[in-house]
């Protein structure tokens, strides 16, 4: 019950304070999105989404991309129905904590499907609530670098802070970020403490 009003009266002080601002990211990954906004200037990729991750291809910077939809229950992301050498980019946003085994196996999976010189984006939680049921991981930046170990690492990183905790805790998890440096709600979620890391990515590119 309390959680529920502080949520309510976050969120209207929220939305008050932003009235008028251009919104673009949620709360928990304005800082990644930011980071990983643009990376690529390419256009007309073959692209496979796992596990409804369509937007992180227009964060990337992809162009008039065409989509593979791979959504689970239907796709598996440790049994790609697909061909060697198929895709040039493969991206997942928030899936690695939710592999139901082994998540080497998965992320070898992506890359057999990948072309030589494709890219992989794959993001995921660091510190963050248990959402399962199937939530069965968490990832340090370091952890993926890990599984990236027979690829090119292009980026490996983290983004979060103590007061991005405290605005999930307050229920702003799904409140969007206005896009203006000199606003404070957009100051407090670009703050960057490492070591609390909320969300983490890789950039991987196959060798």
């Amino acid at each position: 019950m309390v959680r529920k009003f502080l949520s309510t009266v976050s969120n209207f002080i929220w939305n008050i304070c932003t009235f008028g601002f251009q919104k673009k990211y949620e709360v928990p990954r304005y800082g990644m999105y930011r980071k990983l906004e643009n990376l690529f200037s390419s256009e007309n990729n073959e692209v496979l989404s796992i596990s409804h991750s369509n937007h992180l291809a227009k964060i990337i910077g992809l162009k008039n991309f065409k989509i593979t939809e791979a959504n689970y229950p239907q796709s598996n992301i440790l049994n790609l129905k697909y061909p060697d050498n198929t895709f040039d980019f493969v991206i997942s946003d928030q899936v690695f904590e939710h592999i139901d085994g082994d998540p080497q196996k998965a992320f070898d999976e992506c890359m057999r499907v990948l072309k030589v010189g494709g890219i992989a984006v794959h993001t995921t939680c660091f510190m963050t609530a248990y959402h399962g049921p199937g939530d069965y991981w968490r990832w340090s930046f370091e952890g993926l670098k890990k599984l990236a170990k027979d690829h090119l690492v292009i980026q490996a990183e983290q983004a979060g802070s103590p007061v991005v905790h405290l605005l999930n805790f307050l229920g702003l998890i799904w409140a969007k970020v206005p896009d203006c440096k000199w606003h404070p709600f957009n100051y407090l979620c670009r703050i960057n403490w490492p070591s609390w890391s909320n969300t983490v990515w890789v950039v991987a590119k196959k060798r």
